[in-house]
């Protein structure tokens, strides 16, 4: 059996799934792929729109009974036992949206997509989706509870070196093999720390959990941490930052304050970039609808910075409370950007003109290699697609 998690409703989640599938975005200590990956032992395929296919999807269907799962679920320990106990040929749906379908042979993504949901039983416990973006940082401590019960249950930590001050239960910090804590406080009582594999935490830092820290990351001398925080695989992060997600190989390395926010993939904060995170009148927030083109009121009274794939700042840069930028931005310049920025902009201004493609192309490949990764050919197809969206309004 194989396991395919298929988007829908990705518009919502824009500018972070513009390029790349829901269930490869991180949330908690893991990725949806991941998730399952761990709860079962099976591989995850990704079902997603044509445009990421060359790039995240697969070669040829299996020749095998594949579980559909719904990209967008919640962790639900109720939920999930129950998709892994569909039959053969049984679906679950959640009003008209399919959650799961054991498909004993699958022909085309094309057939998830159109499934009857009348041929469907309704699931039985309440559904949580993964809906706006937002929800990343608001739902962050659930994700990183369910993740580390998880991955750390019957498991041992490693040891955590004498030069730390460990504040609250000792069994809520787990550190993998390879990470190195020197000189750090950790405060557990507010929720579970995880240090990921060879990451490090520099002398200095004060943590109060819930935090994950992924694979290779590194937190800088002097970072204040508060959670609930999940910091990516091989990600930078020093100065303030409270209750965000940032996706994997992403920089946040200096002084500044990043909070309620969501950070994708690639992106680089200049020295002194800061955040508002909340109103001088305390109202709630509005945030750029991408489906409906407009701001609406998103409910939220804390809510920073949302940033697409390899967005940069220069040193100062100030985000106004909710500001969303899209993918291959560069915002720089005096004052306040606006609270939505279009994907490659250069400057971040009503009238900046737009980040060539090219350059935006050779400014990847630059950090790829920085990480002794290539910016392949099918990461160029979706860059040069979704540049040609943005010029045509189509974002």
């Amino acid at each position: 059996m194989k396991i395919l998690l298929f988007d829908s409703g990705e518009v919502d989640l824009y500018p972070l799934s513009m390029t790349r599938p829901i269930g490869d975005l991180r949330s908690g200590i893991l990725s949806a792929r991941e998730r399952w990956e761990t709860l079962t032992g099976i591989e995850v395929l990704y079902g997603v729109r044509p445009m990421l296919r060359a790039r995240f999807g697969f070669s040829s269907f299996p020749d095998e009974p594949v579980l559909c799962i719904n990209a967008r679920l919640e962790p639900n320990k109720i939920v999930f036992q129950e998709i892994l106990n569909l039959a053969p040929g049984e679906a679950i749906s959640y009003g008209d949206d399919l959650i799961a379908w054991h498909c004993e042979r699958l022909g085309s993504l094309e057939e998830v997509y159109g499934f009857n949901g009348k041929y469907a039983r309704q699931l039985s416990e309440k559904m949580v989706w993964l809906k706006y973006p937002h929800e990343l940082f608001n739902r962050c401590a659930q994700r990183i509870d369910f993740d580390f019960e998880l991955l750390c249950l019957n498991r041992k930590s490693a040891a955590l070196h004498d030069s730390n001050k460990l504040i609250g239960d000792p069994k809520k910090l787990f550190i993998e093999p390879g990470a190195s804590v020197l000189g750090a406080v950790i405060n557990t009582n507010g929720g579970p720390v995880y240090i990921g594999k060879d990451a490090e935490v520099m002398e200095g830092s004060l943590i109060r959990g819930p935090l994950s820290l992924g694979m290779g990351a590194c937190l800088k001398m002097g970072a204040k941490i508060y959670g609930a925080t999940s910091i990516g695989r091989f990600s930078k992060v020093g100065g303030e930052v409270s209750n965000s997600v940032i996706q994997d190989f992403s920089n946040k390395a200096h002084d500044g304050f990043l909070g309620n926010s969501v950070l994708g993939s690639w992106c680089n904060l200049g020295a002194d970039t800061n955040t508002s995170n909340l109103k001088n009148n305390y109202s709630t927030v509005k945030l750029w609808n991408f489906r409906e083109h407009r701001f609406e009121d998103s409910g939220l009274v804390f809510c920073g910075l949302i940033m697409g794939d390899h967005g940069k700042t220069s040193i100062n840069t100030m985000f106004n409370t909710g500001t969303i930028t899209g993918v291959h931005c560069n915002v720089f310049g005096e004052g306040f950007p606006p609270k939505y920025i279009p994907s490659f902009s250069w400057g971040g201004r009503d009238d900046s003109p737009a980040f060539d493609r090219e350059k935006a192309a050779e400014v990847a490949r630059r950090m790829y290699a920085r990480r002794n990764m290539e910016f392949t050919e099918e990461d160029y197809a979706i860059l040069s697609a979704l540049f040609l969206q943005t010029r045509q309004g189509v974002e």
